[in-house]
């Protein structure tokens, strides 16, 4: 069932840039069941670096506790309100610039990722 959802996800790397950043998470006990029930070799993630060293894509990982979607991509304050999963827009009180989660997360990885190199 949720093999083809997650192969399709790990297709992703397919860009033509080299780089793909991403942060490692805790998948939910029941969703990491249906993977290796279709998958039992590979998780999520391994799929993934899997995808992208056969495209010559280089998987740089942030830990899970990296504040990506707390951390404002604008000034760098760090929002502690906005631990809770259901605030999915939040205002930075310091440089009061809008964010959403999703896309303040992704701006946060891949100057995560660019500080690596």
């Amino acid at each position: 069932m949720f093999k083809k959802f997650f192969e399709k996800q790990a297709s992703y790397p397919k860009f033509k840039k080299k780089k793909f950043f991403c942060q490692t998470f805790c998948v939910p006990q029941h969703i990491q069941f249906y993977i290796k029930e279709d998958n039992p070799k590979y998780s999520y993630i391994e799929l993934l670096e899997y995808k992208a060293k056969r495209c010559e894509i280089e998987v740089i990982k942030a830990s899970r506790y990296y504040p990506s979607s707390q951390m404002c991509s604008e000034c760098g304050y760090i929002n502690k309100e906005v631990k809770d999963l259901s605030v999915r827009e939040w205002i930075c009180p310091v440089c009061r610039v809008h964010h959403d989660r999703g896309v303040n997360a992704a701006k946060n990885l891949a100057r995560y990722g660019l500080m690596l190199q």
